[in-house]
């Protein structure tokens, strides 16, 4: 929690796999949701979080797609919303560090 407040930014993603690797790659902003939808307690305790900015990352699939899209428009009058690109991974949690280094990082810069 101490990460949002300090950057103003939360990162989502599904599981805390993702949590764990974005984490190792020095990034401690992320929260998992435990699968693909965002529960209405969820979004309460980001809302009371301190961020300001959500940037979602749900998986690179069809059903990762379609819950950024329902995340989107559930969070889009409370945040600004930034979907960073992760392709050619599936998830974040299947990325390697140099990968995080080189394709994710860049996008999120200022905002982790």
């Amino acid at each position: 929690k101490e990460h949002i407040l300090r950057t103003k930014a939360a990162i989502l993603v599904e599981g805390q796999g993702d949590v764990w690797r974005l984490s190792e790659a020095g990034i401690f902003n992320a929260v998992g949701m435990f699968g693909c939808s965002l529960s209405e307690q969820q979004r309460i305790i980001l809302e009371r979080s301190g961020a300001l900015n959500l940037i979602i990352l749900t998986d690179n699939d069809e059903a990762g797609k379609q819950a950024g899209l329902k995340i989107r428009s559930q969070c889009e009058r409370l945040f600004n919303i930034y979907t960073p690109s992760i392709d050619p991974h599936k998830d974040v949690g299947e990325m390697s560090i140099s990968d995080i280094e080189k394709i994710l990082k860049p996008q999120l810069e200022g905002m982790v």
